[in-house]
């Protein structure tokens, strides 16, 4: 069972969403099934929504149990934004969840996949970031991680 996996505020937390969209006490299709995991902060593809479904749903329905395993199948693909927020976090010496505007340009012109200044401004841009003002790393974890509309 996945409830092994989350921690009793989690497991509440998740539950409330669940049944909050979920009226008929189960998941019936895609759909629903994305507007809850959103709900949730959660950034499924709608490839991965239709691969969870499919793999994971019981005469076309998926109760809250095994919502709890589709959750925990989407958190190992999404364990990678819990490494880039521990690498901000290693710039962050004063616990105050920002870095500096100018640290983190130097970062992503200068080091590793070095990025143009260009597609730097392009995606402060995006992002909401104003120059020389601190950047909220959590705030920006959420725009540039989250999926593009599938239309």
């Amino acid at each position: 069972m996945a409830a092994k996996y989350f921690s009793a505020a989690d497991i509440e937390e998740f539950r409330d969403c669940f049944y909050f969209y979920a009226k008929e006490k189960v998941i019936s299709d895609t759909k629903l099934l994305s507007t809850v995991m959103r709900s949730l902060g959660f950034s499924p593809t709608i490839t991965e929504i239709d691969q969870y479904f499919k793999k994971n749903e019981k005469d076309n329905r998926i109760d809250f149990a095994t919502f709890l395993e589709v959750l925990h199948q989407h958190m190992e693909k999404e364990k990678c934004q819990q490494d880039l927020l521990n690498a901000f976090k290693a710039f962050d010496k004063n616990q105050t969840g920002t870095i500096s505007y100018n640290d983190f340009y130097h970062l992503l012109t200068a080091t590793g996949e070095r990025l143009s200044g260009s597609d730097v401004d392009k995606i402060f841009k995006e992002a909401g970031v104003s120059k020389g003002q601190p950047i909220k790393y959590k705030e920006f974890m959420k725009v540039v991680l989250t999926p593009l509309p599938d239309y």
